[in-house]
């Protein structure tokens, strides 16, 4: 009797049952796209930003790529999504695509990491919280270092930590310092962190490290020769 209360169109919708995982994955997908598509026209692209990645939204400053990943899970996460708040500096090393400090929505809220329903009965209740941290939370701290100048302001004041500002990894970390503090004609500054990536930071024998470390030398040869 239910099946026949319901419009043919409607019931796969309503029936996860009635669709097999992948077809049910597939729509869950579409949706939350679709949700993420609506958010941006309304509120991300006045901004700047552009949705070239179906899940994340993005935007180019001086010397920075700013955006909000929407991470779906794998595994015990599977039909689950998180938010990703993060930063990038797109010095010669920078391909477009790796995020260099990032920080979870439920970190930047002050609680527990958080991880967001994309079944298809529970995602749009969802989405509205999400939308809610979005505008709230995410979109403030990327405003408010929507520069290097600030990064670098509210890292020397202590209100950013290295990590948050710069990244995980110490190599890159230094790399990155010596990058920004090179954008604001802070030559010694700069010449300091990418001797630390040189000196420090460059044993490893992978291709990627000592590509780094070759950057890091042409930095100092350009900032000297100034």
């Amino acid at each position: 009797m239910e099946k026949a209360l319901c419009p043919n169109w409607l019931w796969p919708l309503t029936n996860p049952f009635a669709i097999n995982a992948r077809q049910y994955v597939t729509m869950s997908n579409a949706k939350l796209k679709t949700k993420i598509r609506q958010l941006f026209n309304a509120h991300l692209e006045s901004m700047g930003f552009l949705l070239e990645r179906a899940r994340i939204p993005e935007r180019k400053l001086l010397g920075l790529r700013q955006g909000i990943e929407f991470q779906p899970g794998t595994g015990h996460l599977e039909g689950k999504y998180a938010l990703n708040v993060y930063w990038s500096f797109m010095h010669s090393l920078d391909e477009g695509i790796s995020m260099s400090a990032v920080k979870r929505i439920g970190h930047l809220t002050g609680g527990p990491d958080r991880w967001f329903s994309r079944e298809l009965d529970s995602l749009d209740t969802d989405f509205q919280f999400v939308e809610e941290l979005v505008l709230g939370t995410a979109l403030p701290y990327l405003v408010q270092h929507d520069s290097i100048s600030k990064i670098i302001s509210s890292y020397e004041a202590g209100t950013l930590s290295q990590t948050d500002a710069f990244g995980g990894d110490i190599g890159w970390r230094h790399f990155n310092l010596g990058f920004c503090y090179s954008s604001l004609c802070k030559t010694d500054a700069a010449i300091h962190h990418f001797n630390e990536v040189v000196t420090k930071y460059s044993d490893a024998p992978s291709a990627w490290a000592q590509h780094r470390k070759l950057s890091a030398y042409d930095y100092i040869s350009q900032l000297r020769d100034k």
